[in-house]
């Protein structure tokens, strides 16, 4: 199956961290706020198949072009990382490896590239995506994503004119504990070149529009509690990282 679900995510700036990027102004260990793209859509991968993920950056070229000096972002989600902490356990739970993913990731942004053809305006984020519910929610696992993601960036260079690379990863405050995620997020920090995007939610957190960010309230969800601190660190607690709740 080439993507078990597909769904559209409306990138909402959220009142807690304006933390949005445009696309082309993305660059390494910067935060800037700006205003988002209008959308994203989010591919939840069931393979990693080059010809397939060709396709799908091709397909999105070629909208561009006929659309000249759109900028979108894509989020590719690969499940959450294996327990051997080689790669990532697919939606249809065969596993890839760190390897396969970032090969199949290169040939979106070689489809785009050649998809926009005369169009050299637009522009495409992909945010190579995983989460924070399977078995390597740890500073290990946090480092072995970044260091894939920045084998993708050095790998697409070639396309920079037009396709940026970032990391992402779903975090949900049911799927693991603050401590757990905030681990995954300081080893990603520890060696990565490019960014990452949460693009998880904030189940539980107050709504409120007087929220000042000075009391430390609790987001409570079924499994676990968040302190709000340990929300807003793992959007915008470090240079790296940046917000996008695709449930708000």
């Amino acid at each position: 199956m080439m993507i078990v679900s597909l769904k559209q995510t409306f990138m909402f700036c959220i009142s807690l961290a304006l933390v949005f990027t445009p696309l082309s102004l993305l660059k390494p260990n910067y935060v800037y706020a700006a205003i988002p793209p209008i959308n994203s859509t989010s591919y939840y991968m069931g393979t990693v198949d080059e010809d397939t993920h060709y396709g799908i950056g091709y397909a999105i070229g070629i909208n561009h072009r006929n659309r000249s000096g759109k900028d979108e972002a894509i989020i590719l989600d690969y499940g959450g990382q294996n327990s051997t902490g080689t790669g990532a356990t697919l939606r249809t739970n065969p596993d890839a490896t760190y390897a396969q993913i970032r090969d199949a990731v290169v040939q979106v942004a070689r489809g785009y590239y050649v998809g926009t053809g005369s169009d050299l305006d637009s522009q495409l984020l992909i945010i190579v995506g995983t989460n924070n519910s399977a078995y390597q929610v740890t500073s290990t696992g946090g480092e072995a994503w970044a260091e894939m993601v920045n084998e993708i960036g050095e790998d697409t260079e070639v396309y920079d004119s037009q396709v940026s690379i970032a990391g992402g990863n779903d975090m949900e405050i049911d799927f693991a504990t603050a401590t757990k995620t905030r681990n995954w997020a300081n080893g990603y920090e520890d060696v990565n070149d490019y960014p990452y995007y949460n693009y998880g939610d904030a189940a539980g957190c107050t709504t409120s529009v007087l929220y000042d960010g000075e009391d430390d309230l609790d987001c409570v969800a079924y499994e676990n509690t968040w302190s709000m601190s340990d929300y807003i660190l793992c959007i915008m607690g470090c240079s790296i990282s940046y917000g996008s709740s695709s449930n708000l």
